[in-house]
């Protein structure tokens, strides 16, 4: 789920609470996913923040917030890594023009170009 902390986000997650989830970090994404598989009816939630979002284009750069909203030209969308690990995507993050996209065609694209049954669904 994208928006960290935002009113959609809230509304979503009170909504995914009334489900057998279990919270955890884009960072844990992967392993998390590895010890669920087969697991069952445990709903893995992700949340991401603009952080988790994108990245600085520049090597060795990191992530600020107030640069991010200065500078948005200034970084790209990392979202597209975890895609192979995600069902379900509740977009909950406000975007304005001039600002990286999240969830990149040529992200979606690969996702189902490299797997004959990706996780992720559309609709």
């Amino acid at each position: 789920m994208t928006g960290e902390a935002a009113k959609v986000w809230g509304g979503a997650m009170e909504i995914l609470d009334l489900l057998p989830a279990r919270r955890v970090r884009p960072a844990e994404l992967a392993s998390a996913v590895d010890r669920a598989e087969g697991a069952g009816s445990e709903v893995l939630v992700v949340s991401y923040g603009p952080g988790d979002l994108v990245e600085p284009i520049a090597p060795g750069a990191a992530y600020e917030w107030e640069h991010y909203l200065a500078h948005p030209e200034a970084y790209r969308a990392r979202f597209g890594r975890d895609l192979p690990l995600i069902t379900a995507v509740i977009h909950g993050i406000f975007w304005r023009e001039g600002f990286p996209r999240f969830i990149l065609r040529e992200d979606v694209a690969r996702l189902f170009a490299d797997s004959s049954r990706p996780k992720l669904r559309a609709s």
